[in-house]
Protein backbone atom coordinates (compact mmCIF):
# COMPACT_ATOMS: atom_id res chain seq x y z
CA UNK A 1 0.00 0.00 0.00
CA UNK A 2 1.21 3.47 -0.85
CA UNK A 3 2.17 5.68 2.08
CA UNK A 4 0.11 8.84 2.64
CA UNK A 5 3.36 10.78 2.79
CA UNK A 6 4.34 9.59 -0.69
CA UNK A 7 0.81 10.12 -1.97
CA UNK A 8 0.69 13.79 -0.99
CA UNK A 9 4.21 14.39 -2.29
CA UNK A 10 2.90 13.82 -5.81
CA UNK A 11 4.41 10.41 -6.42
CA UNK A 12 1.00 8.70 -6.42
CA UNK A 13 -0.51 7.11 -9.50
CA UNK A 14 -2.91 9.37 -11.41
CA UNK A 15 -5.00 6.35 -12.32
CA UNK A 16 -8.48 6.85 -10.77
CA UNK A 17 -8.85 3.16 -9.87
CA UNK A 18 -5.53 3.17 -8.03
CA UNK A 19 -6.49 6.38 -6.22
CA UNK A 20 -9.81 4.91 -5.11
CA UNK A 21 -8.11 1.73 -3.85
CA UNK A 22 -5.71 3.89 -1.87
CA UNK A 23 -8.38 6.03 -0.20
CA UNK A 24 -10.87 3.29 0.63
CA UNK A 25 -8.44 1.71 3.10
CA UNK A 26 -8.15 4.95 5.08
CA UNK A 27 -10.81 4.68 7.77
CA UNK A 28 -11.51 7.51 10.19
CA UNK A 29 -12.41 7.08 13.87
CA UNK A 30 -16.13 7.46 13.15
CA UNK A 31 -15.95 4.55 10.70
CA UNK A 32 -16.22 6.59 7.51
CA UNK A 33 -13.99 5.82 4.54
CA UNK A 34 -12.20 8.54 2.63
CA UNK A 35 -13.37 7.07 -0.69
CA UNK A 36 -12.52 9.38 -3.56
CA UNK A 37 -10.76 9.47 -6.92
CA UNK A 38 -10.36 11.92 -9.81
CA UNK A 39 -13.34 11.67 -12.17
CA UNK A 40 -15.42 9.67 -9.69
CA UNK A 41 -18.36 12.10 -9.98
CA UNK A 42 -17.81 13.12 -13.60
CA UNK A 43 -21.17 11.82 -14.83
CA UNK A 44 -22.99 13.39 -11.87
CA UNK A 45 -21.25 16.71 -12.60
CA UNK A 46 -22.35 16.57 -16.25
CA UNK A 47 -25.94 16.00 -15.16
CA UNK A 48 -25.72 18.93 -12.75
CA UNK A 49 -24.39 21.33 -15.36
CA UNK A 50 -27.04 20.21 -17.87
CA UNK A 51 -29.71 21.16 -15.30
CA UNK A 52 -27.94 24.28 -14.15
CA UNK A 53 -27.66 25.81 -17.62
CA UNK A 54 -26.05 29.16 -18.36
CA UNK A 55 -27.75 31.47 -15.89
CA UNK A 56 -26.77 35.18 -15.80
CA UNK A 57 -24.46 36.16 -12.95
CA UNK A 58 -24.08 39.43 -11.13
CA UNK A 59 -21.65 37.98 -8.59
CA UNK A 60 -19.72 34.74 -8.06
CA UNK A 61 -21.86 31.85 -6.90
CA UNK A 62 -21.37 30.76 -3.32
CA UNK A 63 -20.81 26.99 -3.46
CA UNK A 64 -20.41 24.53 -0.57
CA UNK A 65 -19.06 20.99 -0.91
CA UNK A 66 -19.52 18.92 2.27
CA UNK A 67 -17.47 15.88 3.22
CA UNK A 68 -14.92 16.31 0.43
CA UNK A 69 -12.33 13.87 1.77
CA UNK A 70 -9.07 14.42 -0.14
CA UNK A 71 -10.86 16.85 -2.47
CA UNK A 72 -10.29 15.20 -5.86
CA UNK A 73 -13.97 15.39 -6.86
CA UNK A 74 -14.19 18.94 -5.51
CA UNK A 75 -11.30 19.99 -7.73
CA UNK A 76 -13.02 18.30 -10.69
CA UNK A 77 -16.25 20.17 -9.94
CA UNK A 78 -14.39 23.47 -9.61
CA UNK A 79 -12.78 22.85 -13.01
CA UNK A 80 -16.26 22.23 -14.44
CA UNK A 81 -17.45 25.64 -13.27
CA UNK A 82 -14.29 27.27 -14.61
CA UNK A 83 -14.51 25.64 -18.05
CA UNK A 84 -18.06 26.99 -18.38
CA UNK A 85 -16.93 30.45 -17.25
CA UNK A 86 -19.14 30.32 -14.14
CA UNK A 87 -17.49 32.35 -11.38
CA UNK A 88 -17.68 30.70 -7.95
CA UNK A 89 -16.41 31.10 -4.42
CA UNK A 90 -16.22 27.57 -3.07
CA UNK A 91 -16.11 26.34 0.52
CA UNK A 92 -14.84 22.77 0.91
CA UNK A 93 -15.54 21.11 4.24
CA UNK A 94 -14.30 17.91 5.85
CA UNK A 95 -13.51 16.59 9.29
CA UNK A 96 -9.80 17.11 8.71
CA UNK A 97 -7.54 18.31 5.95
CA UNK A 98 -4.27 17.25 7.49
CA UNK A 99 -2.74 14.32 9.33
CA UNK A 100 -0.35 14.31 12.26
CA UNK A 101 2.85 12.32 11.89
CA UNK A 102 4.68 10.82 14.85
CA UNK A 103 7.91 8.87 14.40
CA UNK A 104 7.85 6.08 17.00
CA UNK A 105 10.97 4.20 15.88
CA UNK A 106 13.58 4.96 13.24
CA UNK A 107 11.82 4.42 9.91
CA UNK A 108 8.42 3.78 11.52
CA UNK A 109 5.85 6.56 11.60
CA UNK A 110 2.21 6.67 12.65
CA UNK A 111 -0.20 8.91 10.75
CA UNK A 112 -2.97 10.06 13.05
CA UNK A 113 -6.32 11.76 12.69
CA UNK A 114 -6.02 15.14 14.47
CA UNK A 115 -7.80 15.57 17.81
CA UNK A 116 -8.85 11.92 18.05
CA UNK A 117 -5.36 10.35 17.85
CA UNK A 118 -6.92 7.62 15.74
CA UNK A 119 -4.18 5.90 13.67
CA UNK A 120 -5.08 6.14 9.98
CA UNK A 121 -1.99 4.45 8.61
CA UNK A 122 1.46 3.18 9.54
CA UNK A 123 4.40 4.25 7.43
CA UNK A 124 7.11 1.60 7.63
CA UNK A 125 10.26 2.47 5.71
CA UNK A 126 8.17 4.52 3.27
CA UNK A 127 5.52 1.84 2.74
CA UNK A 128 1.98 2.27 3.99
CA UNK A 129 0.14 -0.26 6.13
CA UNK A 130 -3.59 0.04 6.78
CA UNK A 131 -4.82 0.15 10.34
CA UNK A 132 -8.39 -0.85 9.48
CA UNK A 133 -9.55 -4.45 9.71
CA UNK A 134 -11.36 -6.59 7.17
CA UNK A 135 -13.10 -9.94 7.47
CA UNK A 136 -10.42 -11.29 5.16
CA UNK A 137 -7.89 -10.69 7.96
CA UNK A 138 -9.48 -13.52 9.92
CA UNK A 139 -9.05 -15.88 6.96
CA UNK A 140 -5.44 -14.91 6.33
CA UNK A 141 -4.57 -14.78 10.01
CA UNK A 142 -3.18 -11.23 9.75
CA UNK A 143 -5.51 -10.07 12.55
CA UNK A 144 -3.19 -11.94 14.94
CA UNK A 145 -0.39 -9.42 14.40
CA UNK A 146 -2.16 -6.40 12.86
CA UNK A 147 -4.32 -5.43 15.82
CA UNK A 148 -1.55 -5.66 18.45
CA UNK A 149 0.82 -3.77 16.13
CA UNK A 150 -1.65 -0.94 15.58
CA UNK A 151 -2.42 -0.76 19.31
CA UNK A 152 1.29 -0.65 20.17
CA UNK A 153 1.89 2.05 17.54
CA UNK A 154 -0.96 4.16 18.94
CA UNK A 155 0.44 3.80 22.46
CA UNK A 156 3.93 4.80 21.29
CA UNK A 157 2.57 7.78 19.33
CA UNK A 158 0.72 9.06 22.40
CA UNK A 159 4.07 9.34 24.19
CA UNK A 160 5.61 11.47 21.46
CA UNK A 161 5.78 15.19 22.24
CA UNK A 162 6.71 16.20 18.69
CA UNK A 163 4.42 15.69 15.70
CA UNK A 164 4.51 17.06 12.19
CA UNK A 165 1.39 18.26 10.37
CA UNK A 166 0.98 17.22 6.74
CA UNK A 167 -1.72 18.69 4.52
CA UNK A 168 -3.81 15.85 3.11
CA UNK A 169 -5.62 17.80 0.41
CA UNK A 170 -5.68 17.75 -3.39
CA UNK A 171 -3.02 20.18 -4.62
CA UNK A 172 -5.49 21.76 -7.06
CA UNK A 173 -7.56 22.93 -4.11
CA UNK A 174 -4.60 24.14 -2.09
CA UNK A 175 -3.52 26.44 -4.91
CA UNK A 176 -6.98 27.76 -5.84
CA UNK A 177 -7.55 31.36 -4.73
CA UNK A 178 -11.34 31.02 -4.78
CA UNK A 179 -11.45 28.03 -2.39
CA UNK A 180 -11.76 28.11 1.40
CA UNK A 181 -10.99 24.92 3.32
CA UNK A 182 -13.06 24.48 6.48
CA UNK A 183 -12.28 21.69 8.94
CA UNK A 184 -15.18 20.59 11.07
CA UNK A 185 -18.05 18.26 11.87
CA UNK A 186 -21.03 19.24 9.73
CA UNK A 187 -23.42 17.30 11.95
CA UNK A 188 -22.46 18.78 15.32
CA UNK A 189 -19.98 21.58 14.78
CA UNK A 190 -20.34 25.21 13.67
CA UNK A 191 -21.85 25.71 10.23
CA UNK A 192 -19.31 26.50 7.47
CA UNK A 193 -21.00 29.79 6.64
CA UNK A 194 -23.86 32.10 7.52
CA UNK A 195 -27.41 30.84 7.23
CA UNK A 196 -28.94 31.62 3.86
CA UNK A 197 -25.57 32.22 2.20
CA UNK A 198 -25.08 29.47 -0.42
CA UNK A 199 -26.36 29.19 -3.97
CA UNK A 200 -25.26 25.57 -4.48
CA UNK A 201 -24.58 22.84 -1.90
CA UNK A 202 -23.31 19.34 -2.59
CA UNK A 203 -23.23 16.48 -0.10
CA UNK A 204 -21.65 13.69 -2.13
CA UNK A 205 -20.46 11.39 0.64
CA UNK A 206 -22.24 12.39 3.81
CA UNK A 207 -25.98 11.57 3.65
CA UNK A 208 -25.38 7.84 3.81
CA UNK A 209 -27.74 5.67 5.92
CA UNK A 210 -24.79 3.44 6.75
CA UNK A 211 -23.14 6.34 8.58
CA UNK A 212 -26.03 8.07 10.36
CA UNK A 213 -29.28 7.38 12.17
CA UNK A 214 -32.63 8.67 10.93
CA UNK A 215 -32.53 11.59 13.38
CA UNK A 216 -29.00 12.50 12.36
CA UNK A 217 -29.98 12.44 8.68
CA UNK A 218 -32.85 14.82 9.47
CA UNK A 219 -30.45 17.12 11.28
CA UNK A 220 -28.01 17.15 8.35
CA UNK A 221 -30.87 17.93 5.94
CA UNK A 222 -32.12 20.77 8.14
CA UNK A 223 -28.62 22.25 8.34
CA UNK A 224 -28.24 22.10 4.56
CA UNK A 225 -31.70 23.70 4.21
CA UNK A 226 -30.71 26.55 6.53
CA UNK A 227 -27.58 27.33 4.51
CA UNK A 228 -29.43 27.68 1.19
CA UNK A 229 -29.79 31.28 0.06
CA UNK A 230 -33.38 30.94 -1.10
CA UNK A 231 -35.41 30.51 -4.26
CA UNK A 232 -33.25 28.96 -6.97
CA UNK A 233 -30.66 27.47 -4.58
CA UNK A 234 -29.62 23.98 -5.59
CA UNK A 235 -28.62 20.92 -3.57
CA UNK A 236 -26.97 17.74 -4.88
CA UNK A 237 -26.97 14.63 -2.71
CA UNK A 238 -25.30 11.38 -3.71
CA UNK A 239 -25.65 7.83 -2.46
CA UNK A 240 -22.70 5.50 -2.88
CA UNK A 241 -23.05 1.83 -3.75
CA UNK A 242 -20.39 -0.78 -4.42
CA UNK A 243 -21.02 -0.64 -8.17
CA UNK A 244 -22.57 2.78 -8.81
CA UNK A 245 -23.41 6.26 -7.57
CA UNK A 246 -26.99 7.55 -7.39
CA UNK A 247 -27.77 11.26 -7.07
CA UNK A 248 -30.71 13.61 -6.66
CA UNK A 249 -30.72 17.26 -7.73
CA UNK A 250 -33.04 19.55 -5.78
CA UNK A 251 -34.01 23.19 -6.31
CA UNK A 252 -35.45 25.51 -3.69
CA UNK A 253 -38.79 27.16 -4.37
CA UNK A 254 -39.98 30.59 -3.21
CA UNK A 255 -41.33 29.15 0.05
CA UNK A 256 -37.96 27.51 0.86
CA UNK A 257 -39.25 24.03 0.13
CA UNK A 258 -37.49 21.76 -2.38
CA UNK A 259 -38.53 20.21 -5.65
CA UNK A 260 -36.65 17.38 -7.31
CA UNK A 261 -35.12 18.91 -10.43
CA UNK A 262 -33.59 15.68 -11.69
CA UNK A 263 -32.03 12.39 -10.76
CA UNK A 264 -28.93 10.47 -11.79
CA UNK A 265 -29.43 6.69 -11.96
CA UNK A 266 -31.98 5.80 -9.25
CA UNK A 267 -31.61 9.00 -7.26
CA UNK A 268 -30.55 9.20 -3.63
CA UNK A 269 -32.79 7.50 -1.07
CA UNK A 270 -31.88 10.40 1.25
CA UNK A 271 -33.76 12.93 -0.89
CA UNK A 272 -36.81 12.51 1.38
CA UNK A 273 -34.98 14.28 4.19
CA UNK A 274 -34.45 17.41 2.07
CA UNK A 275 -38.00 17.30 0.74
CA UNK A 276 -39.27 17.31 4.33
CA UNK A 277 -36.76 19.87 5.66
CA UNK A 278 -39.00 22.94 5.23
CA UNK A 279 -41.85 21.26 7.12
CA UNK A 280 -39.49 20.18 9.87
CA UNK A 281 -38.14 23.73 10.23
CA UNK A 282 -41.67 25.16 10.33
CA UNK A 283 -42.57 22.79 13.15
CA UNK A 284 -39.43 23.40 15.17
CA UNK A 285 -39.79 25.36 18.45
CA UNK A 286 -38.94 29.03 18.11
Amino acid sequence: MLSILKYVSGSASSDPASAEDFHRFLVMKNGTHRTTAPGRLAAVDEKFFSLFGAEPQTAPLRVLDIGVSFGSTTADWLAGFSSRKIAVELVAMDMCFHVEVAEIFPGVRVLLEPKTDHPIQLDIAGNGMRTSHRRLDFLTGSFVWRRPLVAAAKFAAARQTHRDNVMFVEKRLQSATNVTLVEGDFLNGPLPGATGSFDVIRAANIMQPAYFSDEQMKKIANRIWSLCKGEGSRVIICQNHADRIDATFLRMRAGRSFDVEGRFASGSAAEKYLLNAADAAAGAPQ
